[in-house]
């Protein structure tokens, strides 16, 4: 491990925690096997000490940089879990979580734009999985997270200007079904990308994927050196690895350039070039024209109880095209972008409510009823697979605590009718939001789930103000209008 300090600064410029360099280490050291757990233990306490006693900057300058050093302590994580066979550490991941929750909630508060918090937000879709991990080991049905099982690809190295892949004038081919490895430097530095060309096949469209990679990566597709933009670019499709579908012009050849976002540190690069496959369609909201469906988010699933292994945002119209990195049955919800929150009431395909549309990386706020399968077969994609939304009332309230007006992230905030009830936890700055049927003239009890706190209670503000500690008392929400504090 190369570590240099500048500062209050800490860059970890090259990591070696793997099994290629433990073999390494027991023969100089005569260290045995069986021994060498408790030293990968404490190595990766190690890593994560030094990558948080002193990050790059803070949650409230830079939630990208946040969530870029948070992402590579959650991957040390669930790569020292997946080698060891045990459960991801449960603190680490609460820690984590609370870190993205403050981070997004300082940068609103702040007033800073919603979308520089996108990438905290496909971290809450790895610590999703990384729960569901943990719960499937305890269920003892364990099963890999996404793209954990993916071949390495072939390890490459562009060391100078005239090394293949240095530059859009020098790429290295890639064919397609096959890997590259290579380092990238920290963006903004020399060797902070890798170039490679990819050929047209006969055998169906091609996608290039970083799935796989130990970073932030983006991918950037060109025809030729002289274009001036890319025909295609993705940055954050599964946490802060990217996924591009070629274009289909009638070219023989694309020119694809695949950067590190990090300036803090380097990449371990994934490139690879794979036969696209997925599911497309349209999400509607009616009464149309009353809310945007811009920007809204579409996940994917491989199960209803499942990890979730990608994401992709509407388009202006509302369009939509997901890929999946092989065929087989998925399942889809749509859901809020970033922080946002609103009186969309959001669906999994096959018109299955879900009441949540904060929880883009979970099913279960999905029902009552059972999404519906969606096939992809061929390395072909399945349209058709559209939603149509509707409004609903949204209830939105902050919680404090009633001692110090602090923000509560711990609780639990209630809403029931009817034989129905949604509960939410607080995430962020204390704020939830909530959303019945979209049926006009309910009368809804809203209450907080009471939770004994050393430094007290809860109070509550904004709508929920007006009512009492404990559910009961209602209050009429006029058909189509949300309520924000």
């Amino acid at each position: 491990m190369v570590v240099e300090r500048t500062g209050r600064h800490l860059f970890c410029f090259t990591i070696v925690y793997n099994n290629e360099a433990f073999p390494i280490l027991r023969r100089f050291t005569g260290i045995a096997e069986p021994h060498m757990k408790p030293i990968r233990a404490l190595l990766l306490i190690l890593l994560i000490a030094l990558s948080t006693s002193a990050p790059a900057s803070g949650p409230a300058n830079d939630p990208i940089a946040l969530a870029q050093r948070l992402e590579v302590e959650l991957t040390m994580l669930t790569d020292s879990a997946g080698r060891e066979g045990a459960d991801i550490d449960a603190t680490a991941l609460a820690r984590i979580e609370a870190e993205v929750n403050a981070g997004t909630g300082e940068w609103m508060r702040r007033r800073g734009r919603a979308e520089d918090t996108s990438k905290l937000g496909q971290l809450l879709g790895l610590l999703a999985n990384a729960h569901r991990y943990n719960e499937l080991r305890q269920l003892r049905t364990p099963a890999d997270l996404p793209y954990s099982e993916l071949e390495p690809g072939l390890a490459v190295r562009a060391s100078t200007d005239e090394s293949l892949g240095a530059n859009c004038a020098g790429p290295m081919d890639l064919a397609t079904g096959s890997a590259l490895a290579p380092t990238l430097a920290a963006a903004g530095t020399k060797g902070d990308a890798f170039w490679v060309r990819v050929r047209s096949t006969a055998a169906g469209r091609t996608a290039i994927s970083t799935l796989g990679s130990g970073g932030d990566t983006e991918i950037a597709v060109y025809g030729g050196c002289a274009d001036a933009q890319p025909l295609i670019s993705n940055d954050d499709y599964y946490g802060l690895q990217a996924l591009a579908l070629l274009p289909t012009q009638s070219r023989s050849a694309y020119l694809v350039r695949v950067g590190n976002r990090d300036a803090a540190r380097p990449v371990r690069a994934r490139i690879a070039a794979i036969l696209a496959s997925g599911f497309s369609g349209k999400v509607s909201i009616s009464p149309a024209g009353a809310v945007s469906s811009a920007g809204l988010i579409v996940s994917n699933f491989t199960s209803i109880s499942g990890y979730y292994t990608g994401t992709v945002g509407t388009d202006a119209n509302g369009n939509y095209a997901m890929m999946t990195s092989s065929n087989g049955t998925f399942y889809a919800r749509t859901g809020n972008a970033y922080s946002q929150s609103g009186s969309v009431l959001h669906e999994a395909y096959g018109d299955v409510i879900c009441t949540n549309g904060g929880d883009t990386y979970s099913l279960s706020s999905c029902g009552p009823g059972q999404p519906a399968p969606i096939t992809v077969a061929g390395n072909l994609n399945t349209d058709g697979i559209d939603f149509d939304l509707g409004l609903g009332h949204a209830l939105s309230f902050r919680l404090s605590n009633e001692v110090d007006g602090t923000p509560l992230t711990g609780a639990t905030a209630l809403l029931s009718w009817s034989n129905f009830s949604s509960g939410n936890r607080l995430r962020g700055w204390g704020r939830t939001s909530q959303l019945p049927r979209p049926a006009a003239g309910h009368r809804l009890p809203c209450g907080v789930q009471r939770r004994r706190f050393p430094s007290g209670g809860l109070r509550q503000h904004s709508l929920c103000q007006l009512l009492p500690d404990r559910a009961g008392n209602a209050h009429h929400l006029p058909g189509g209008r949300s309520l924000f504090s």
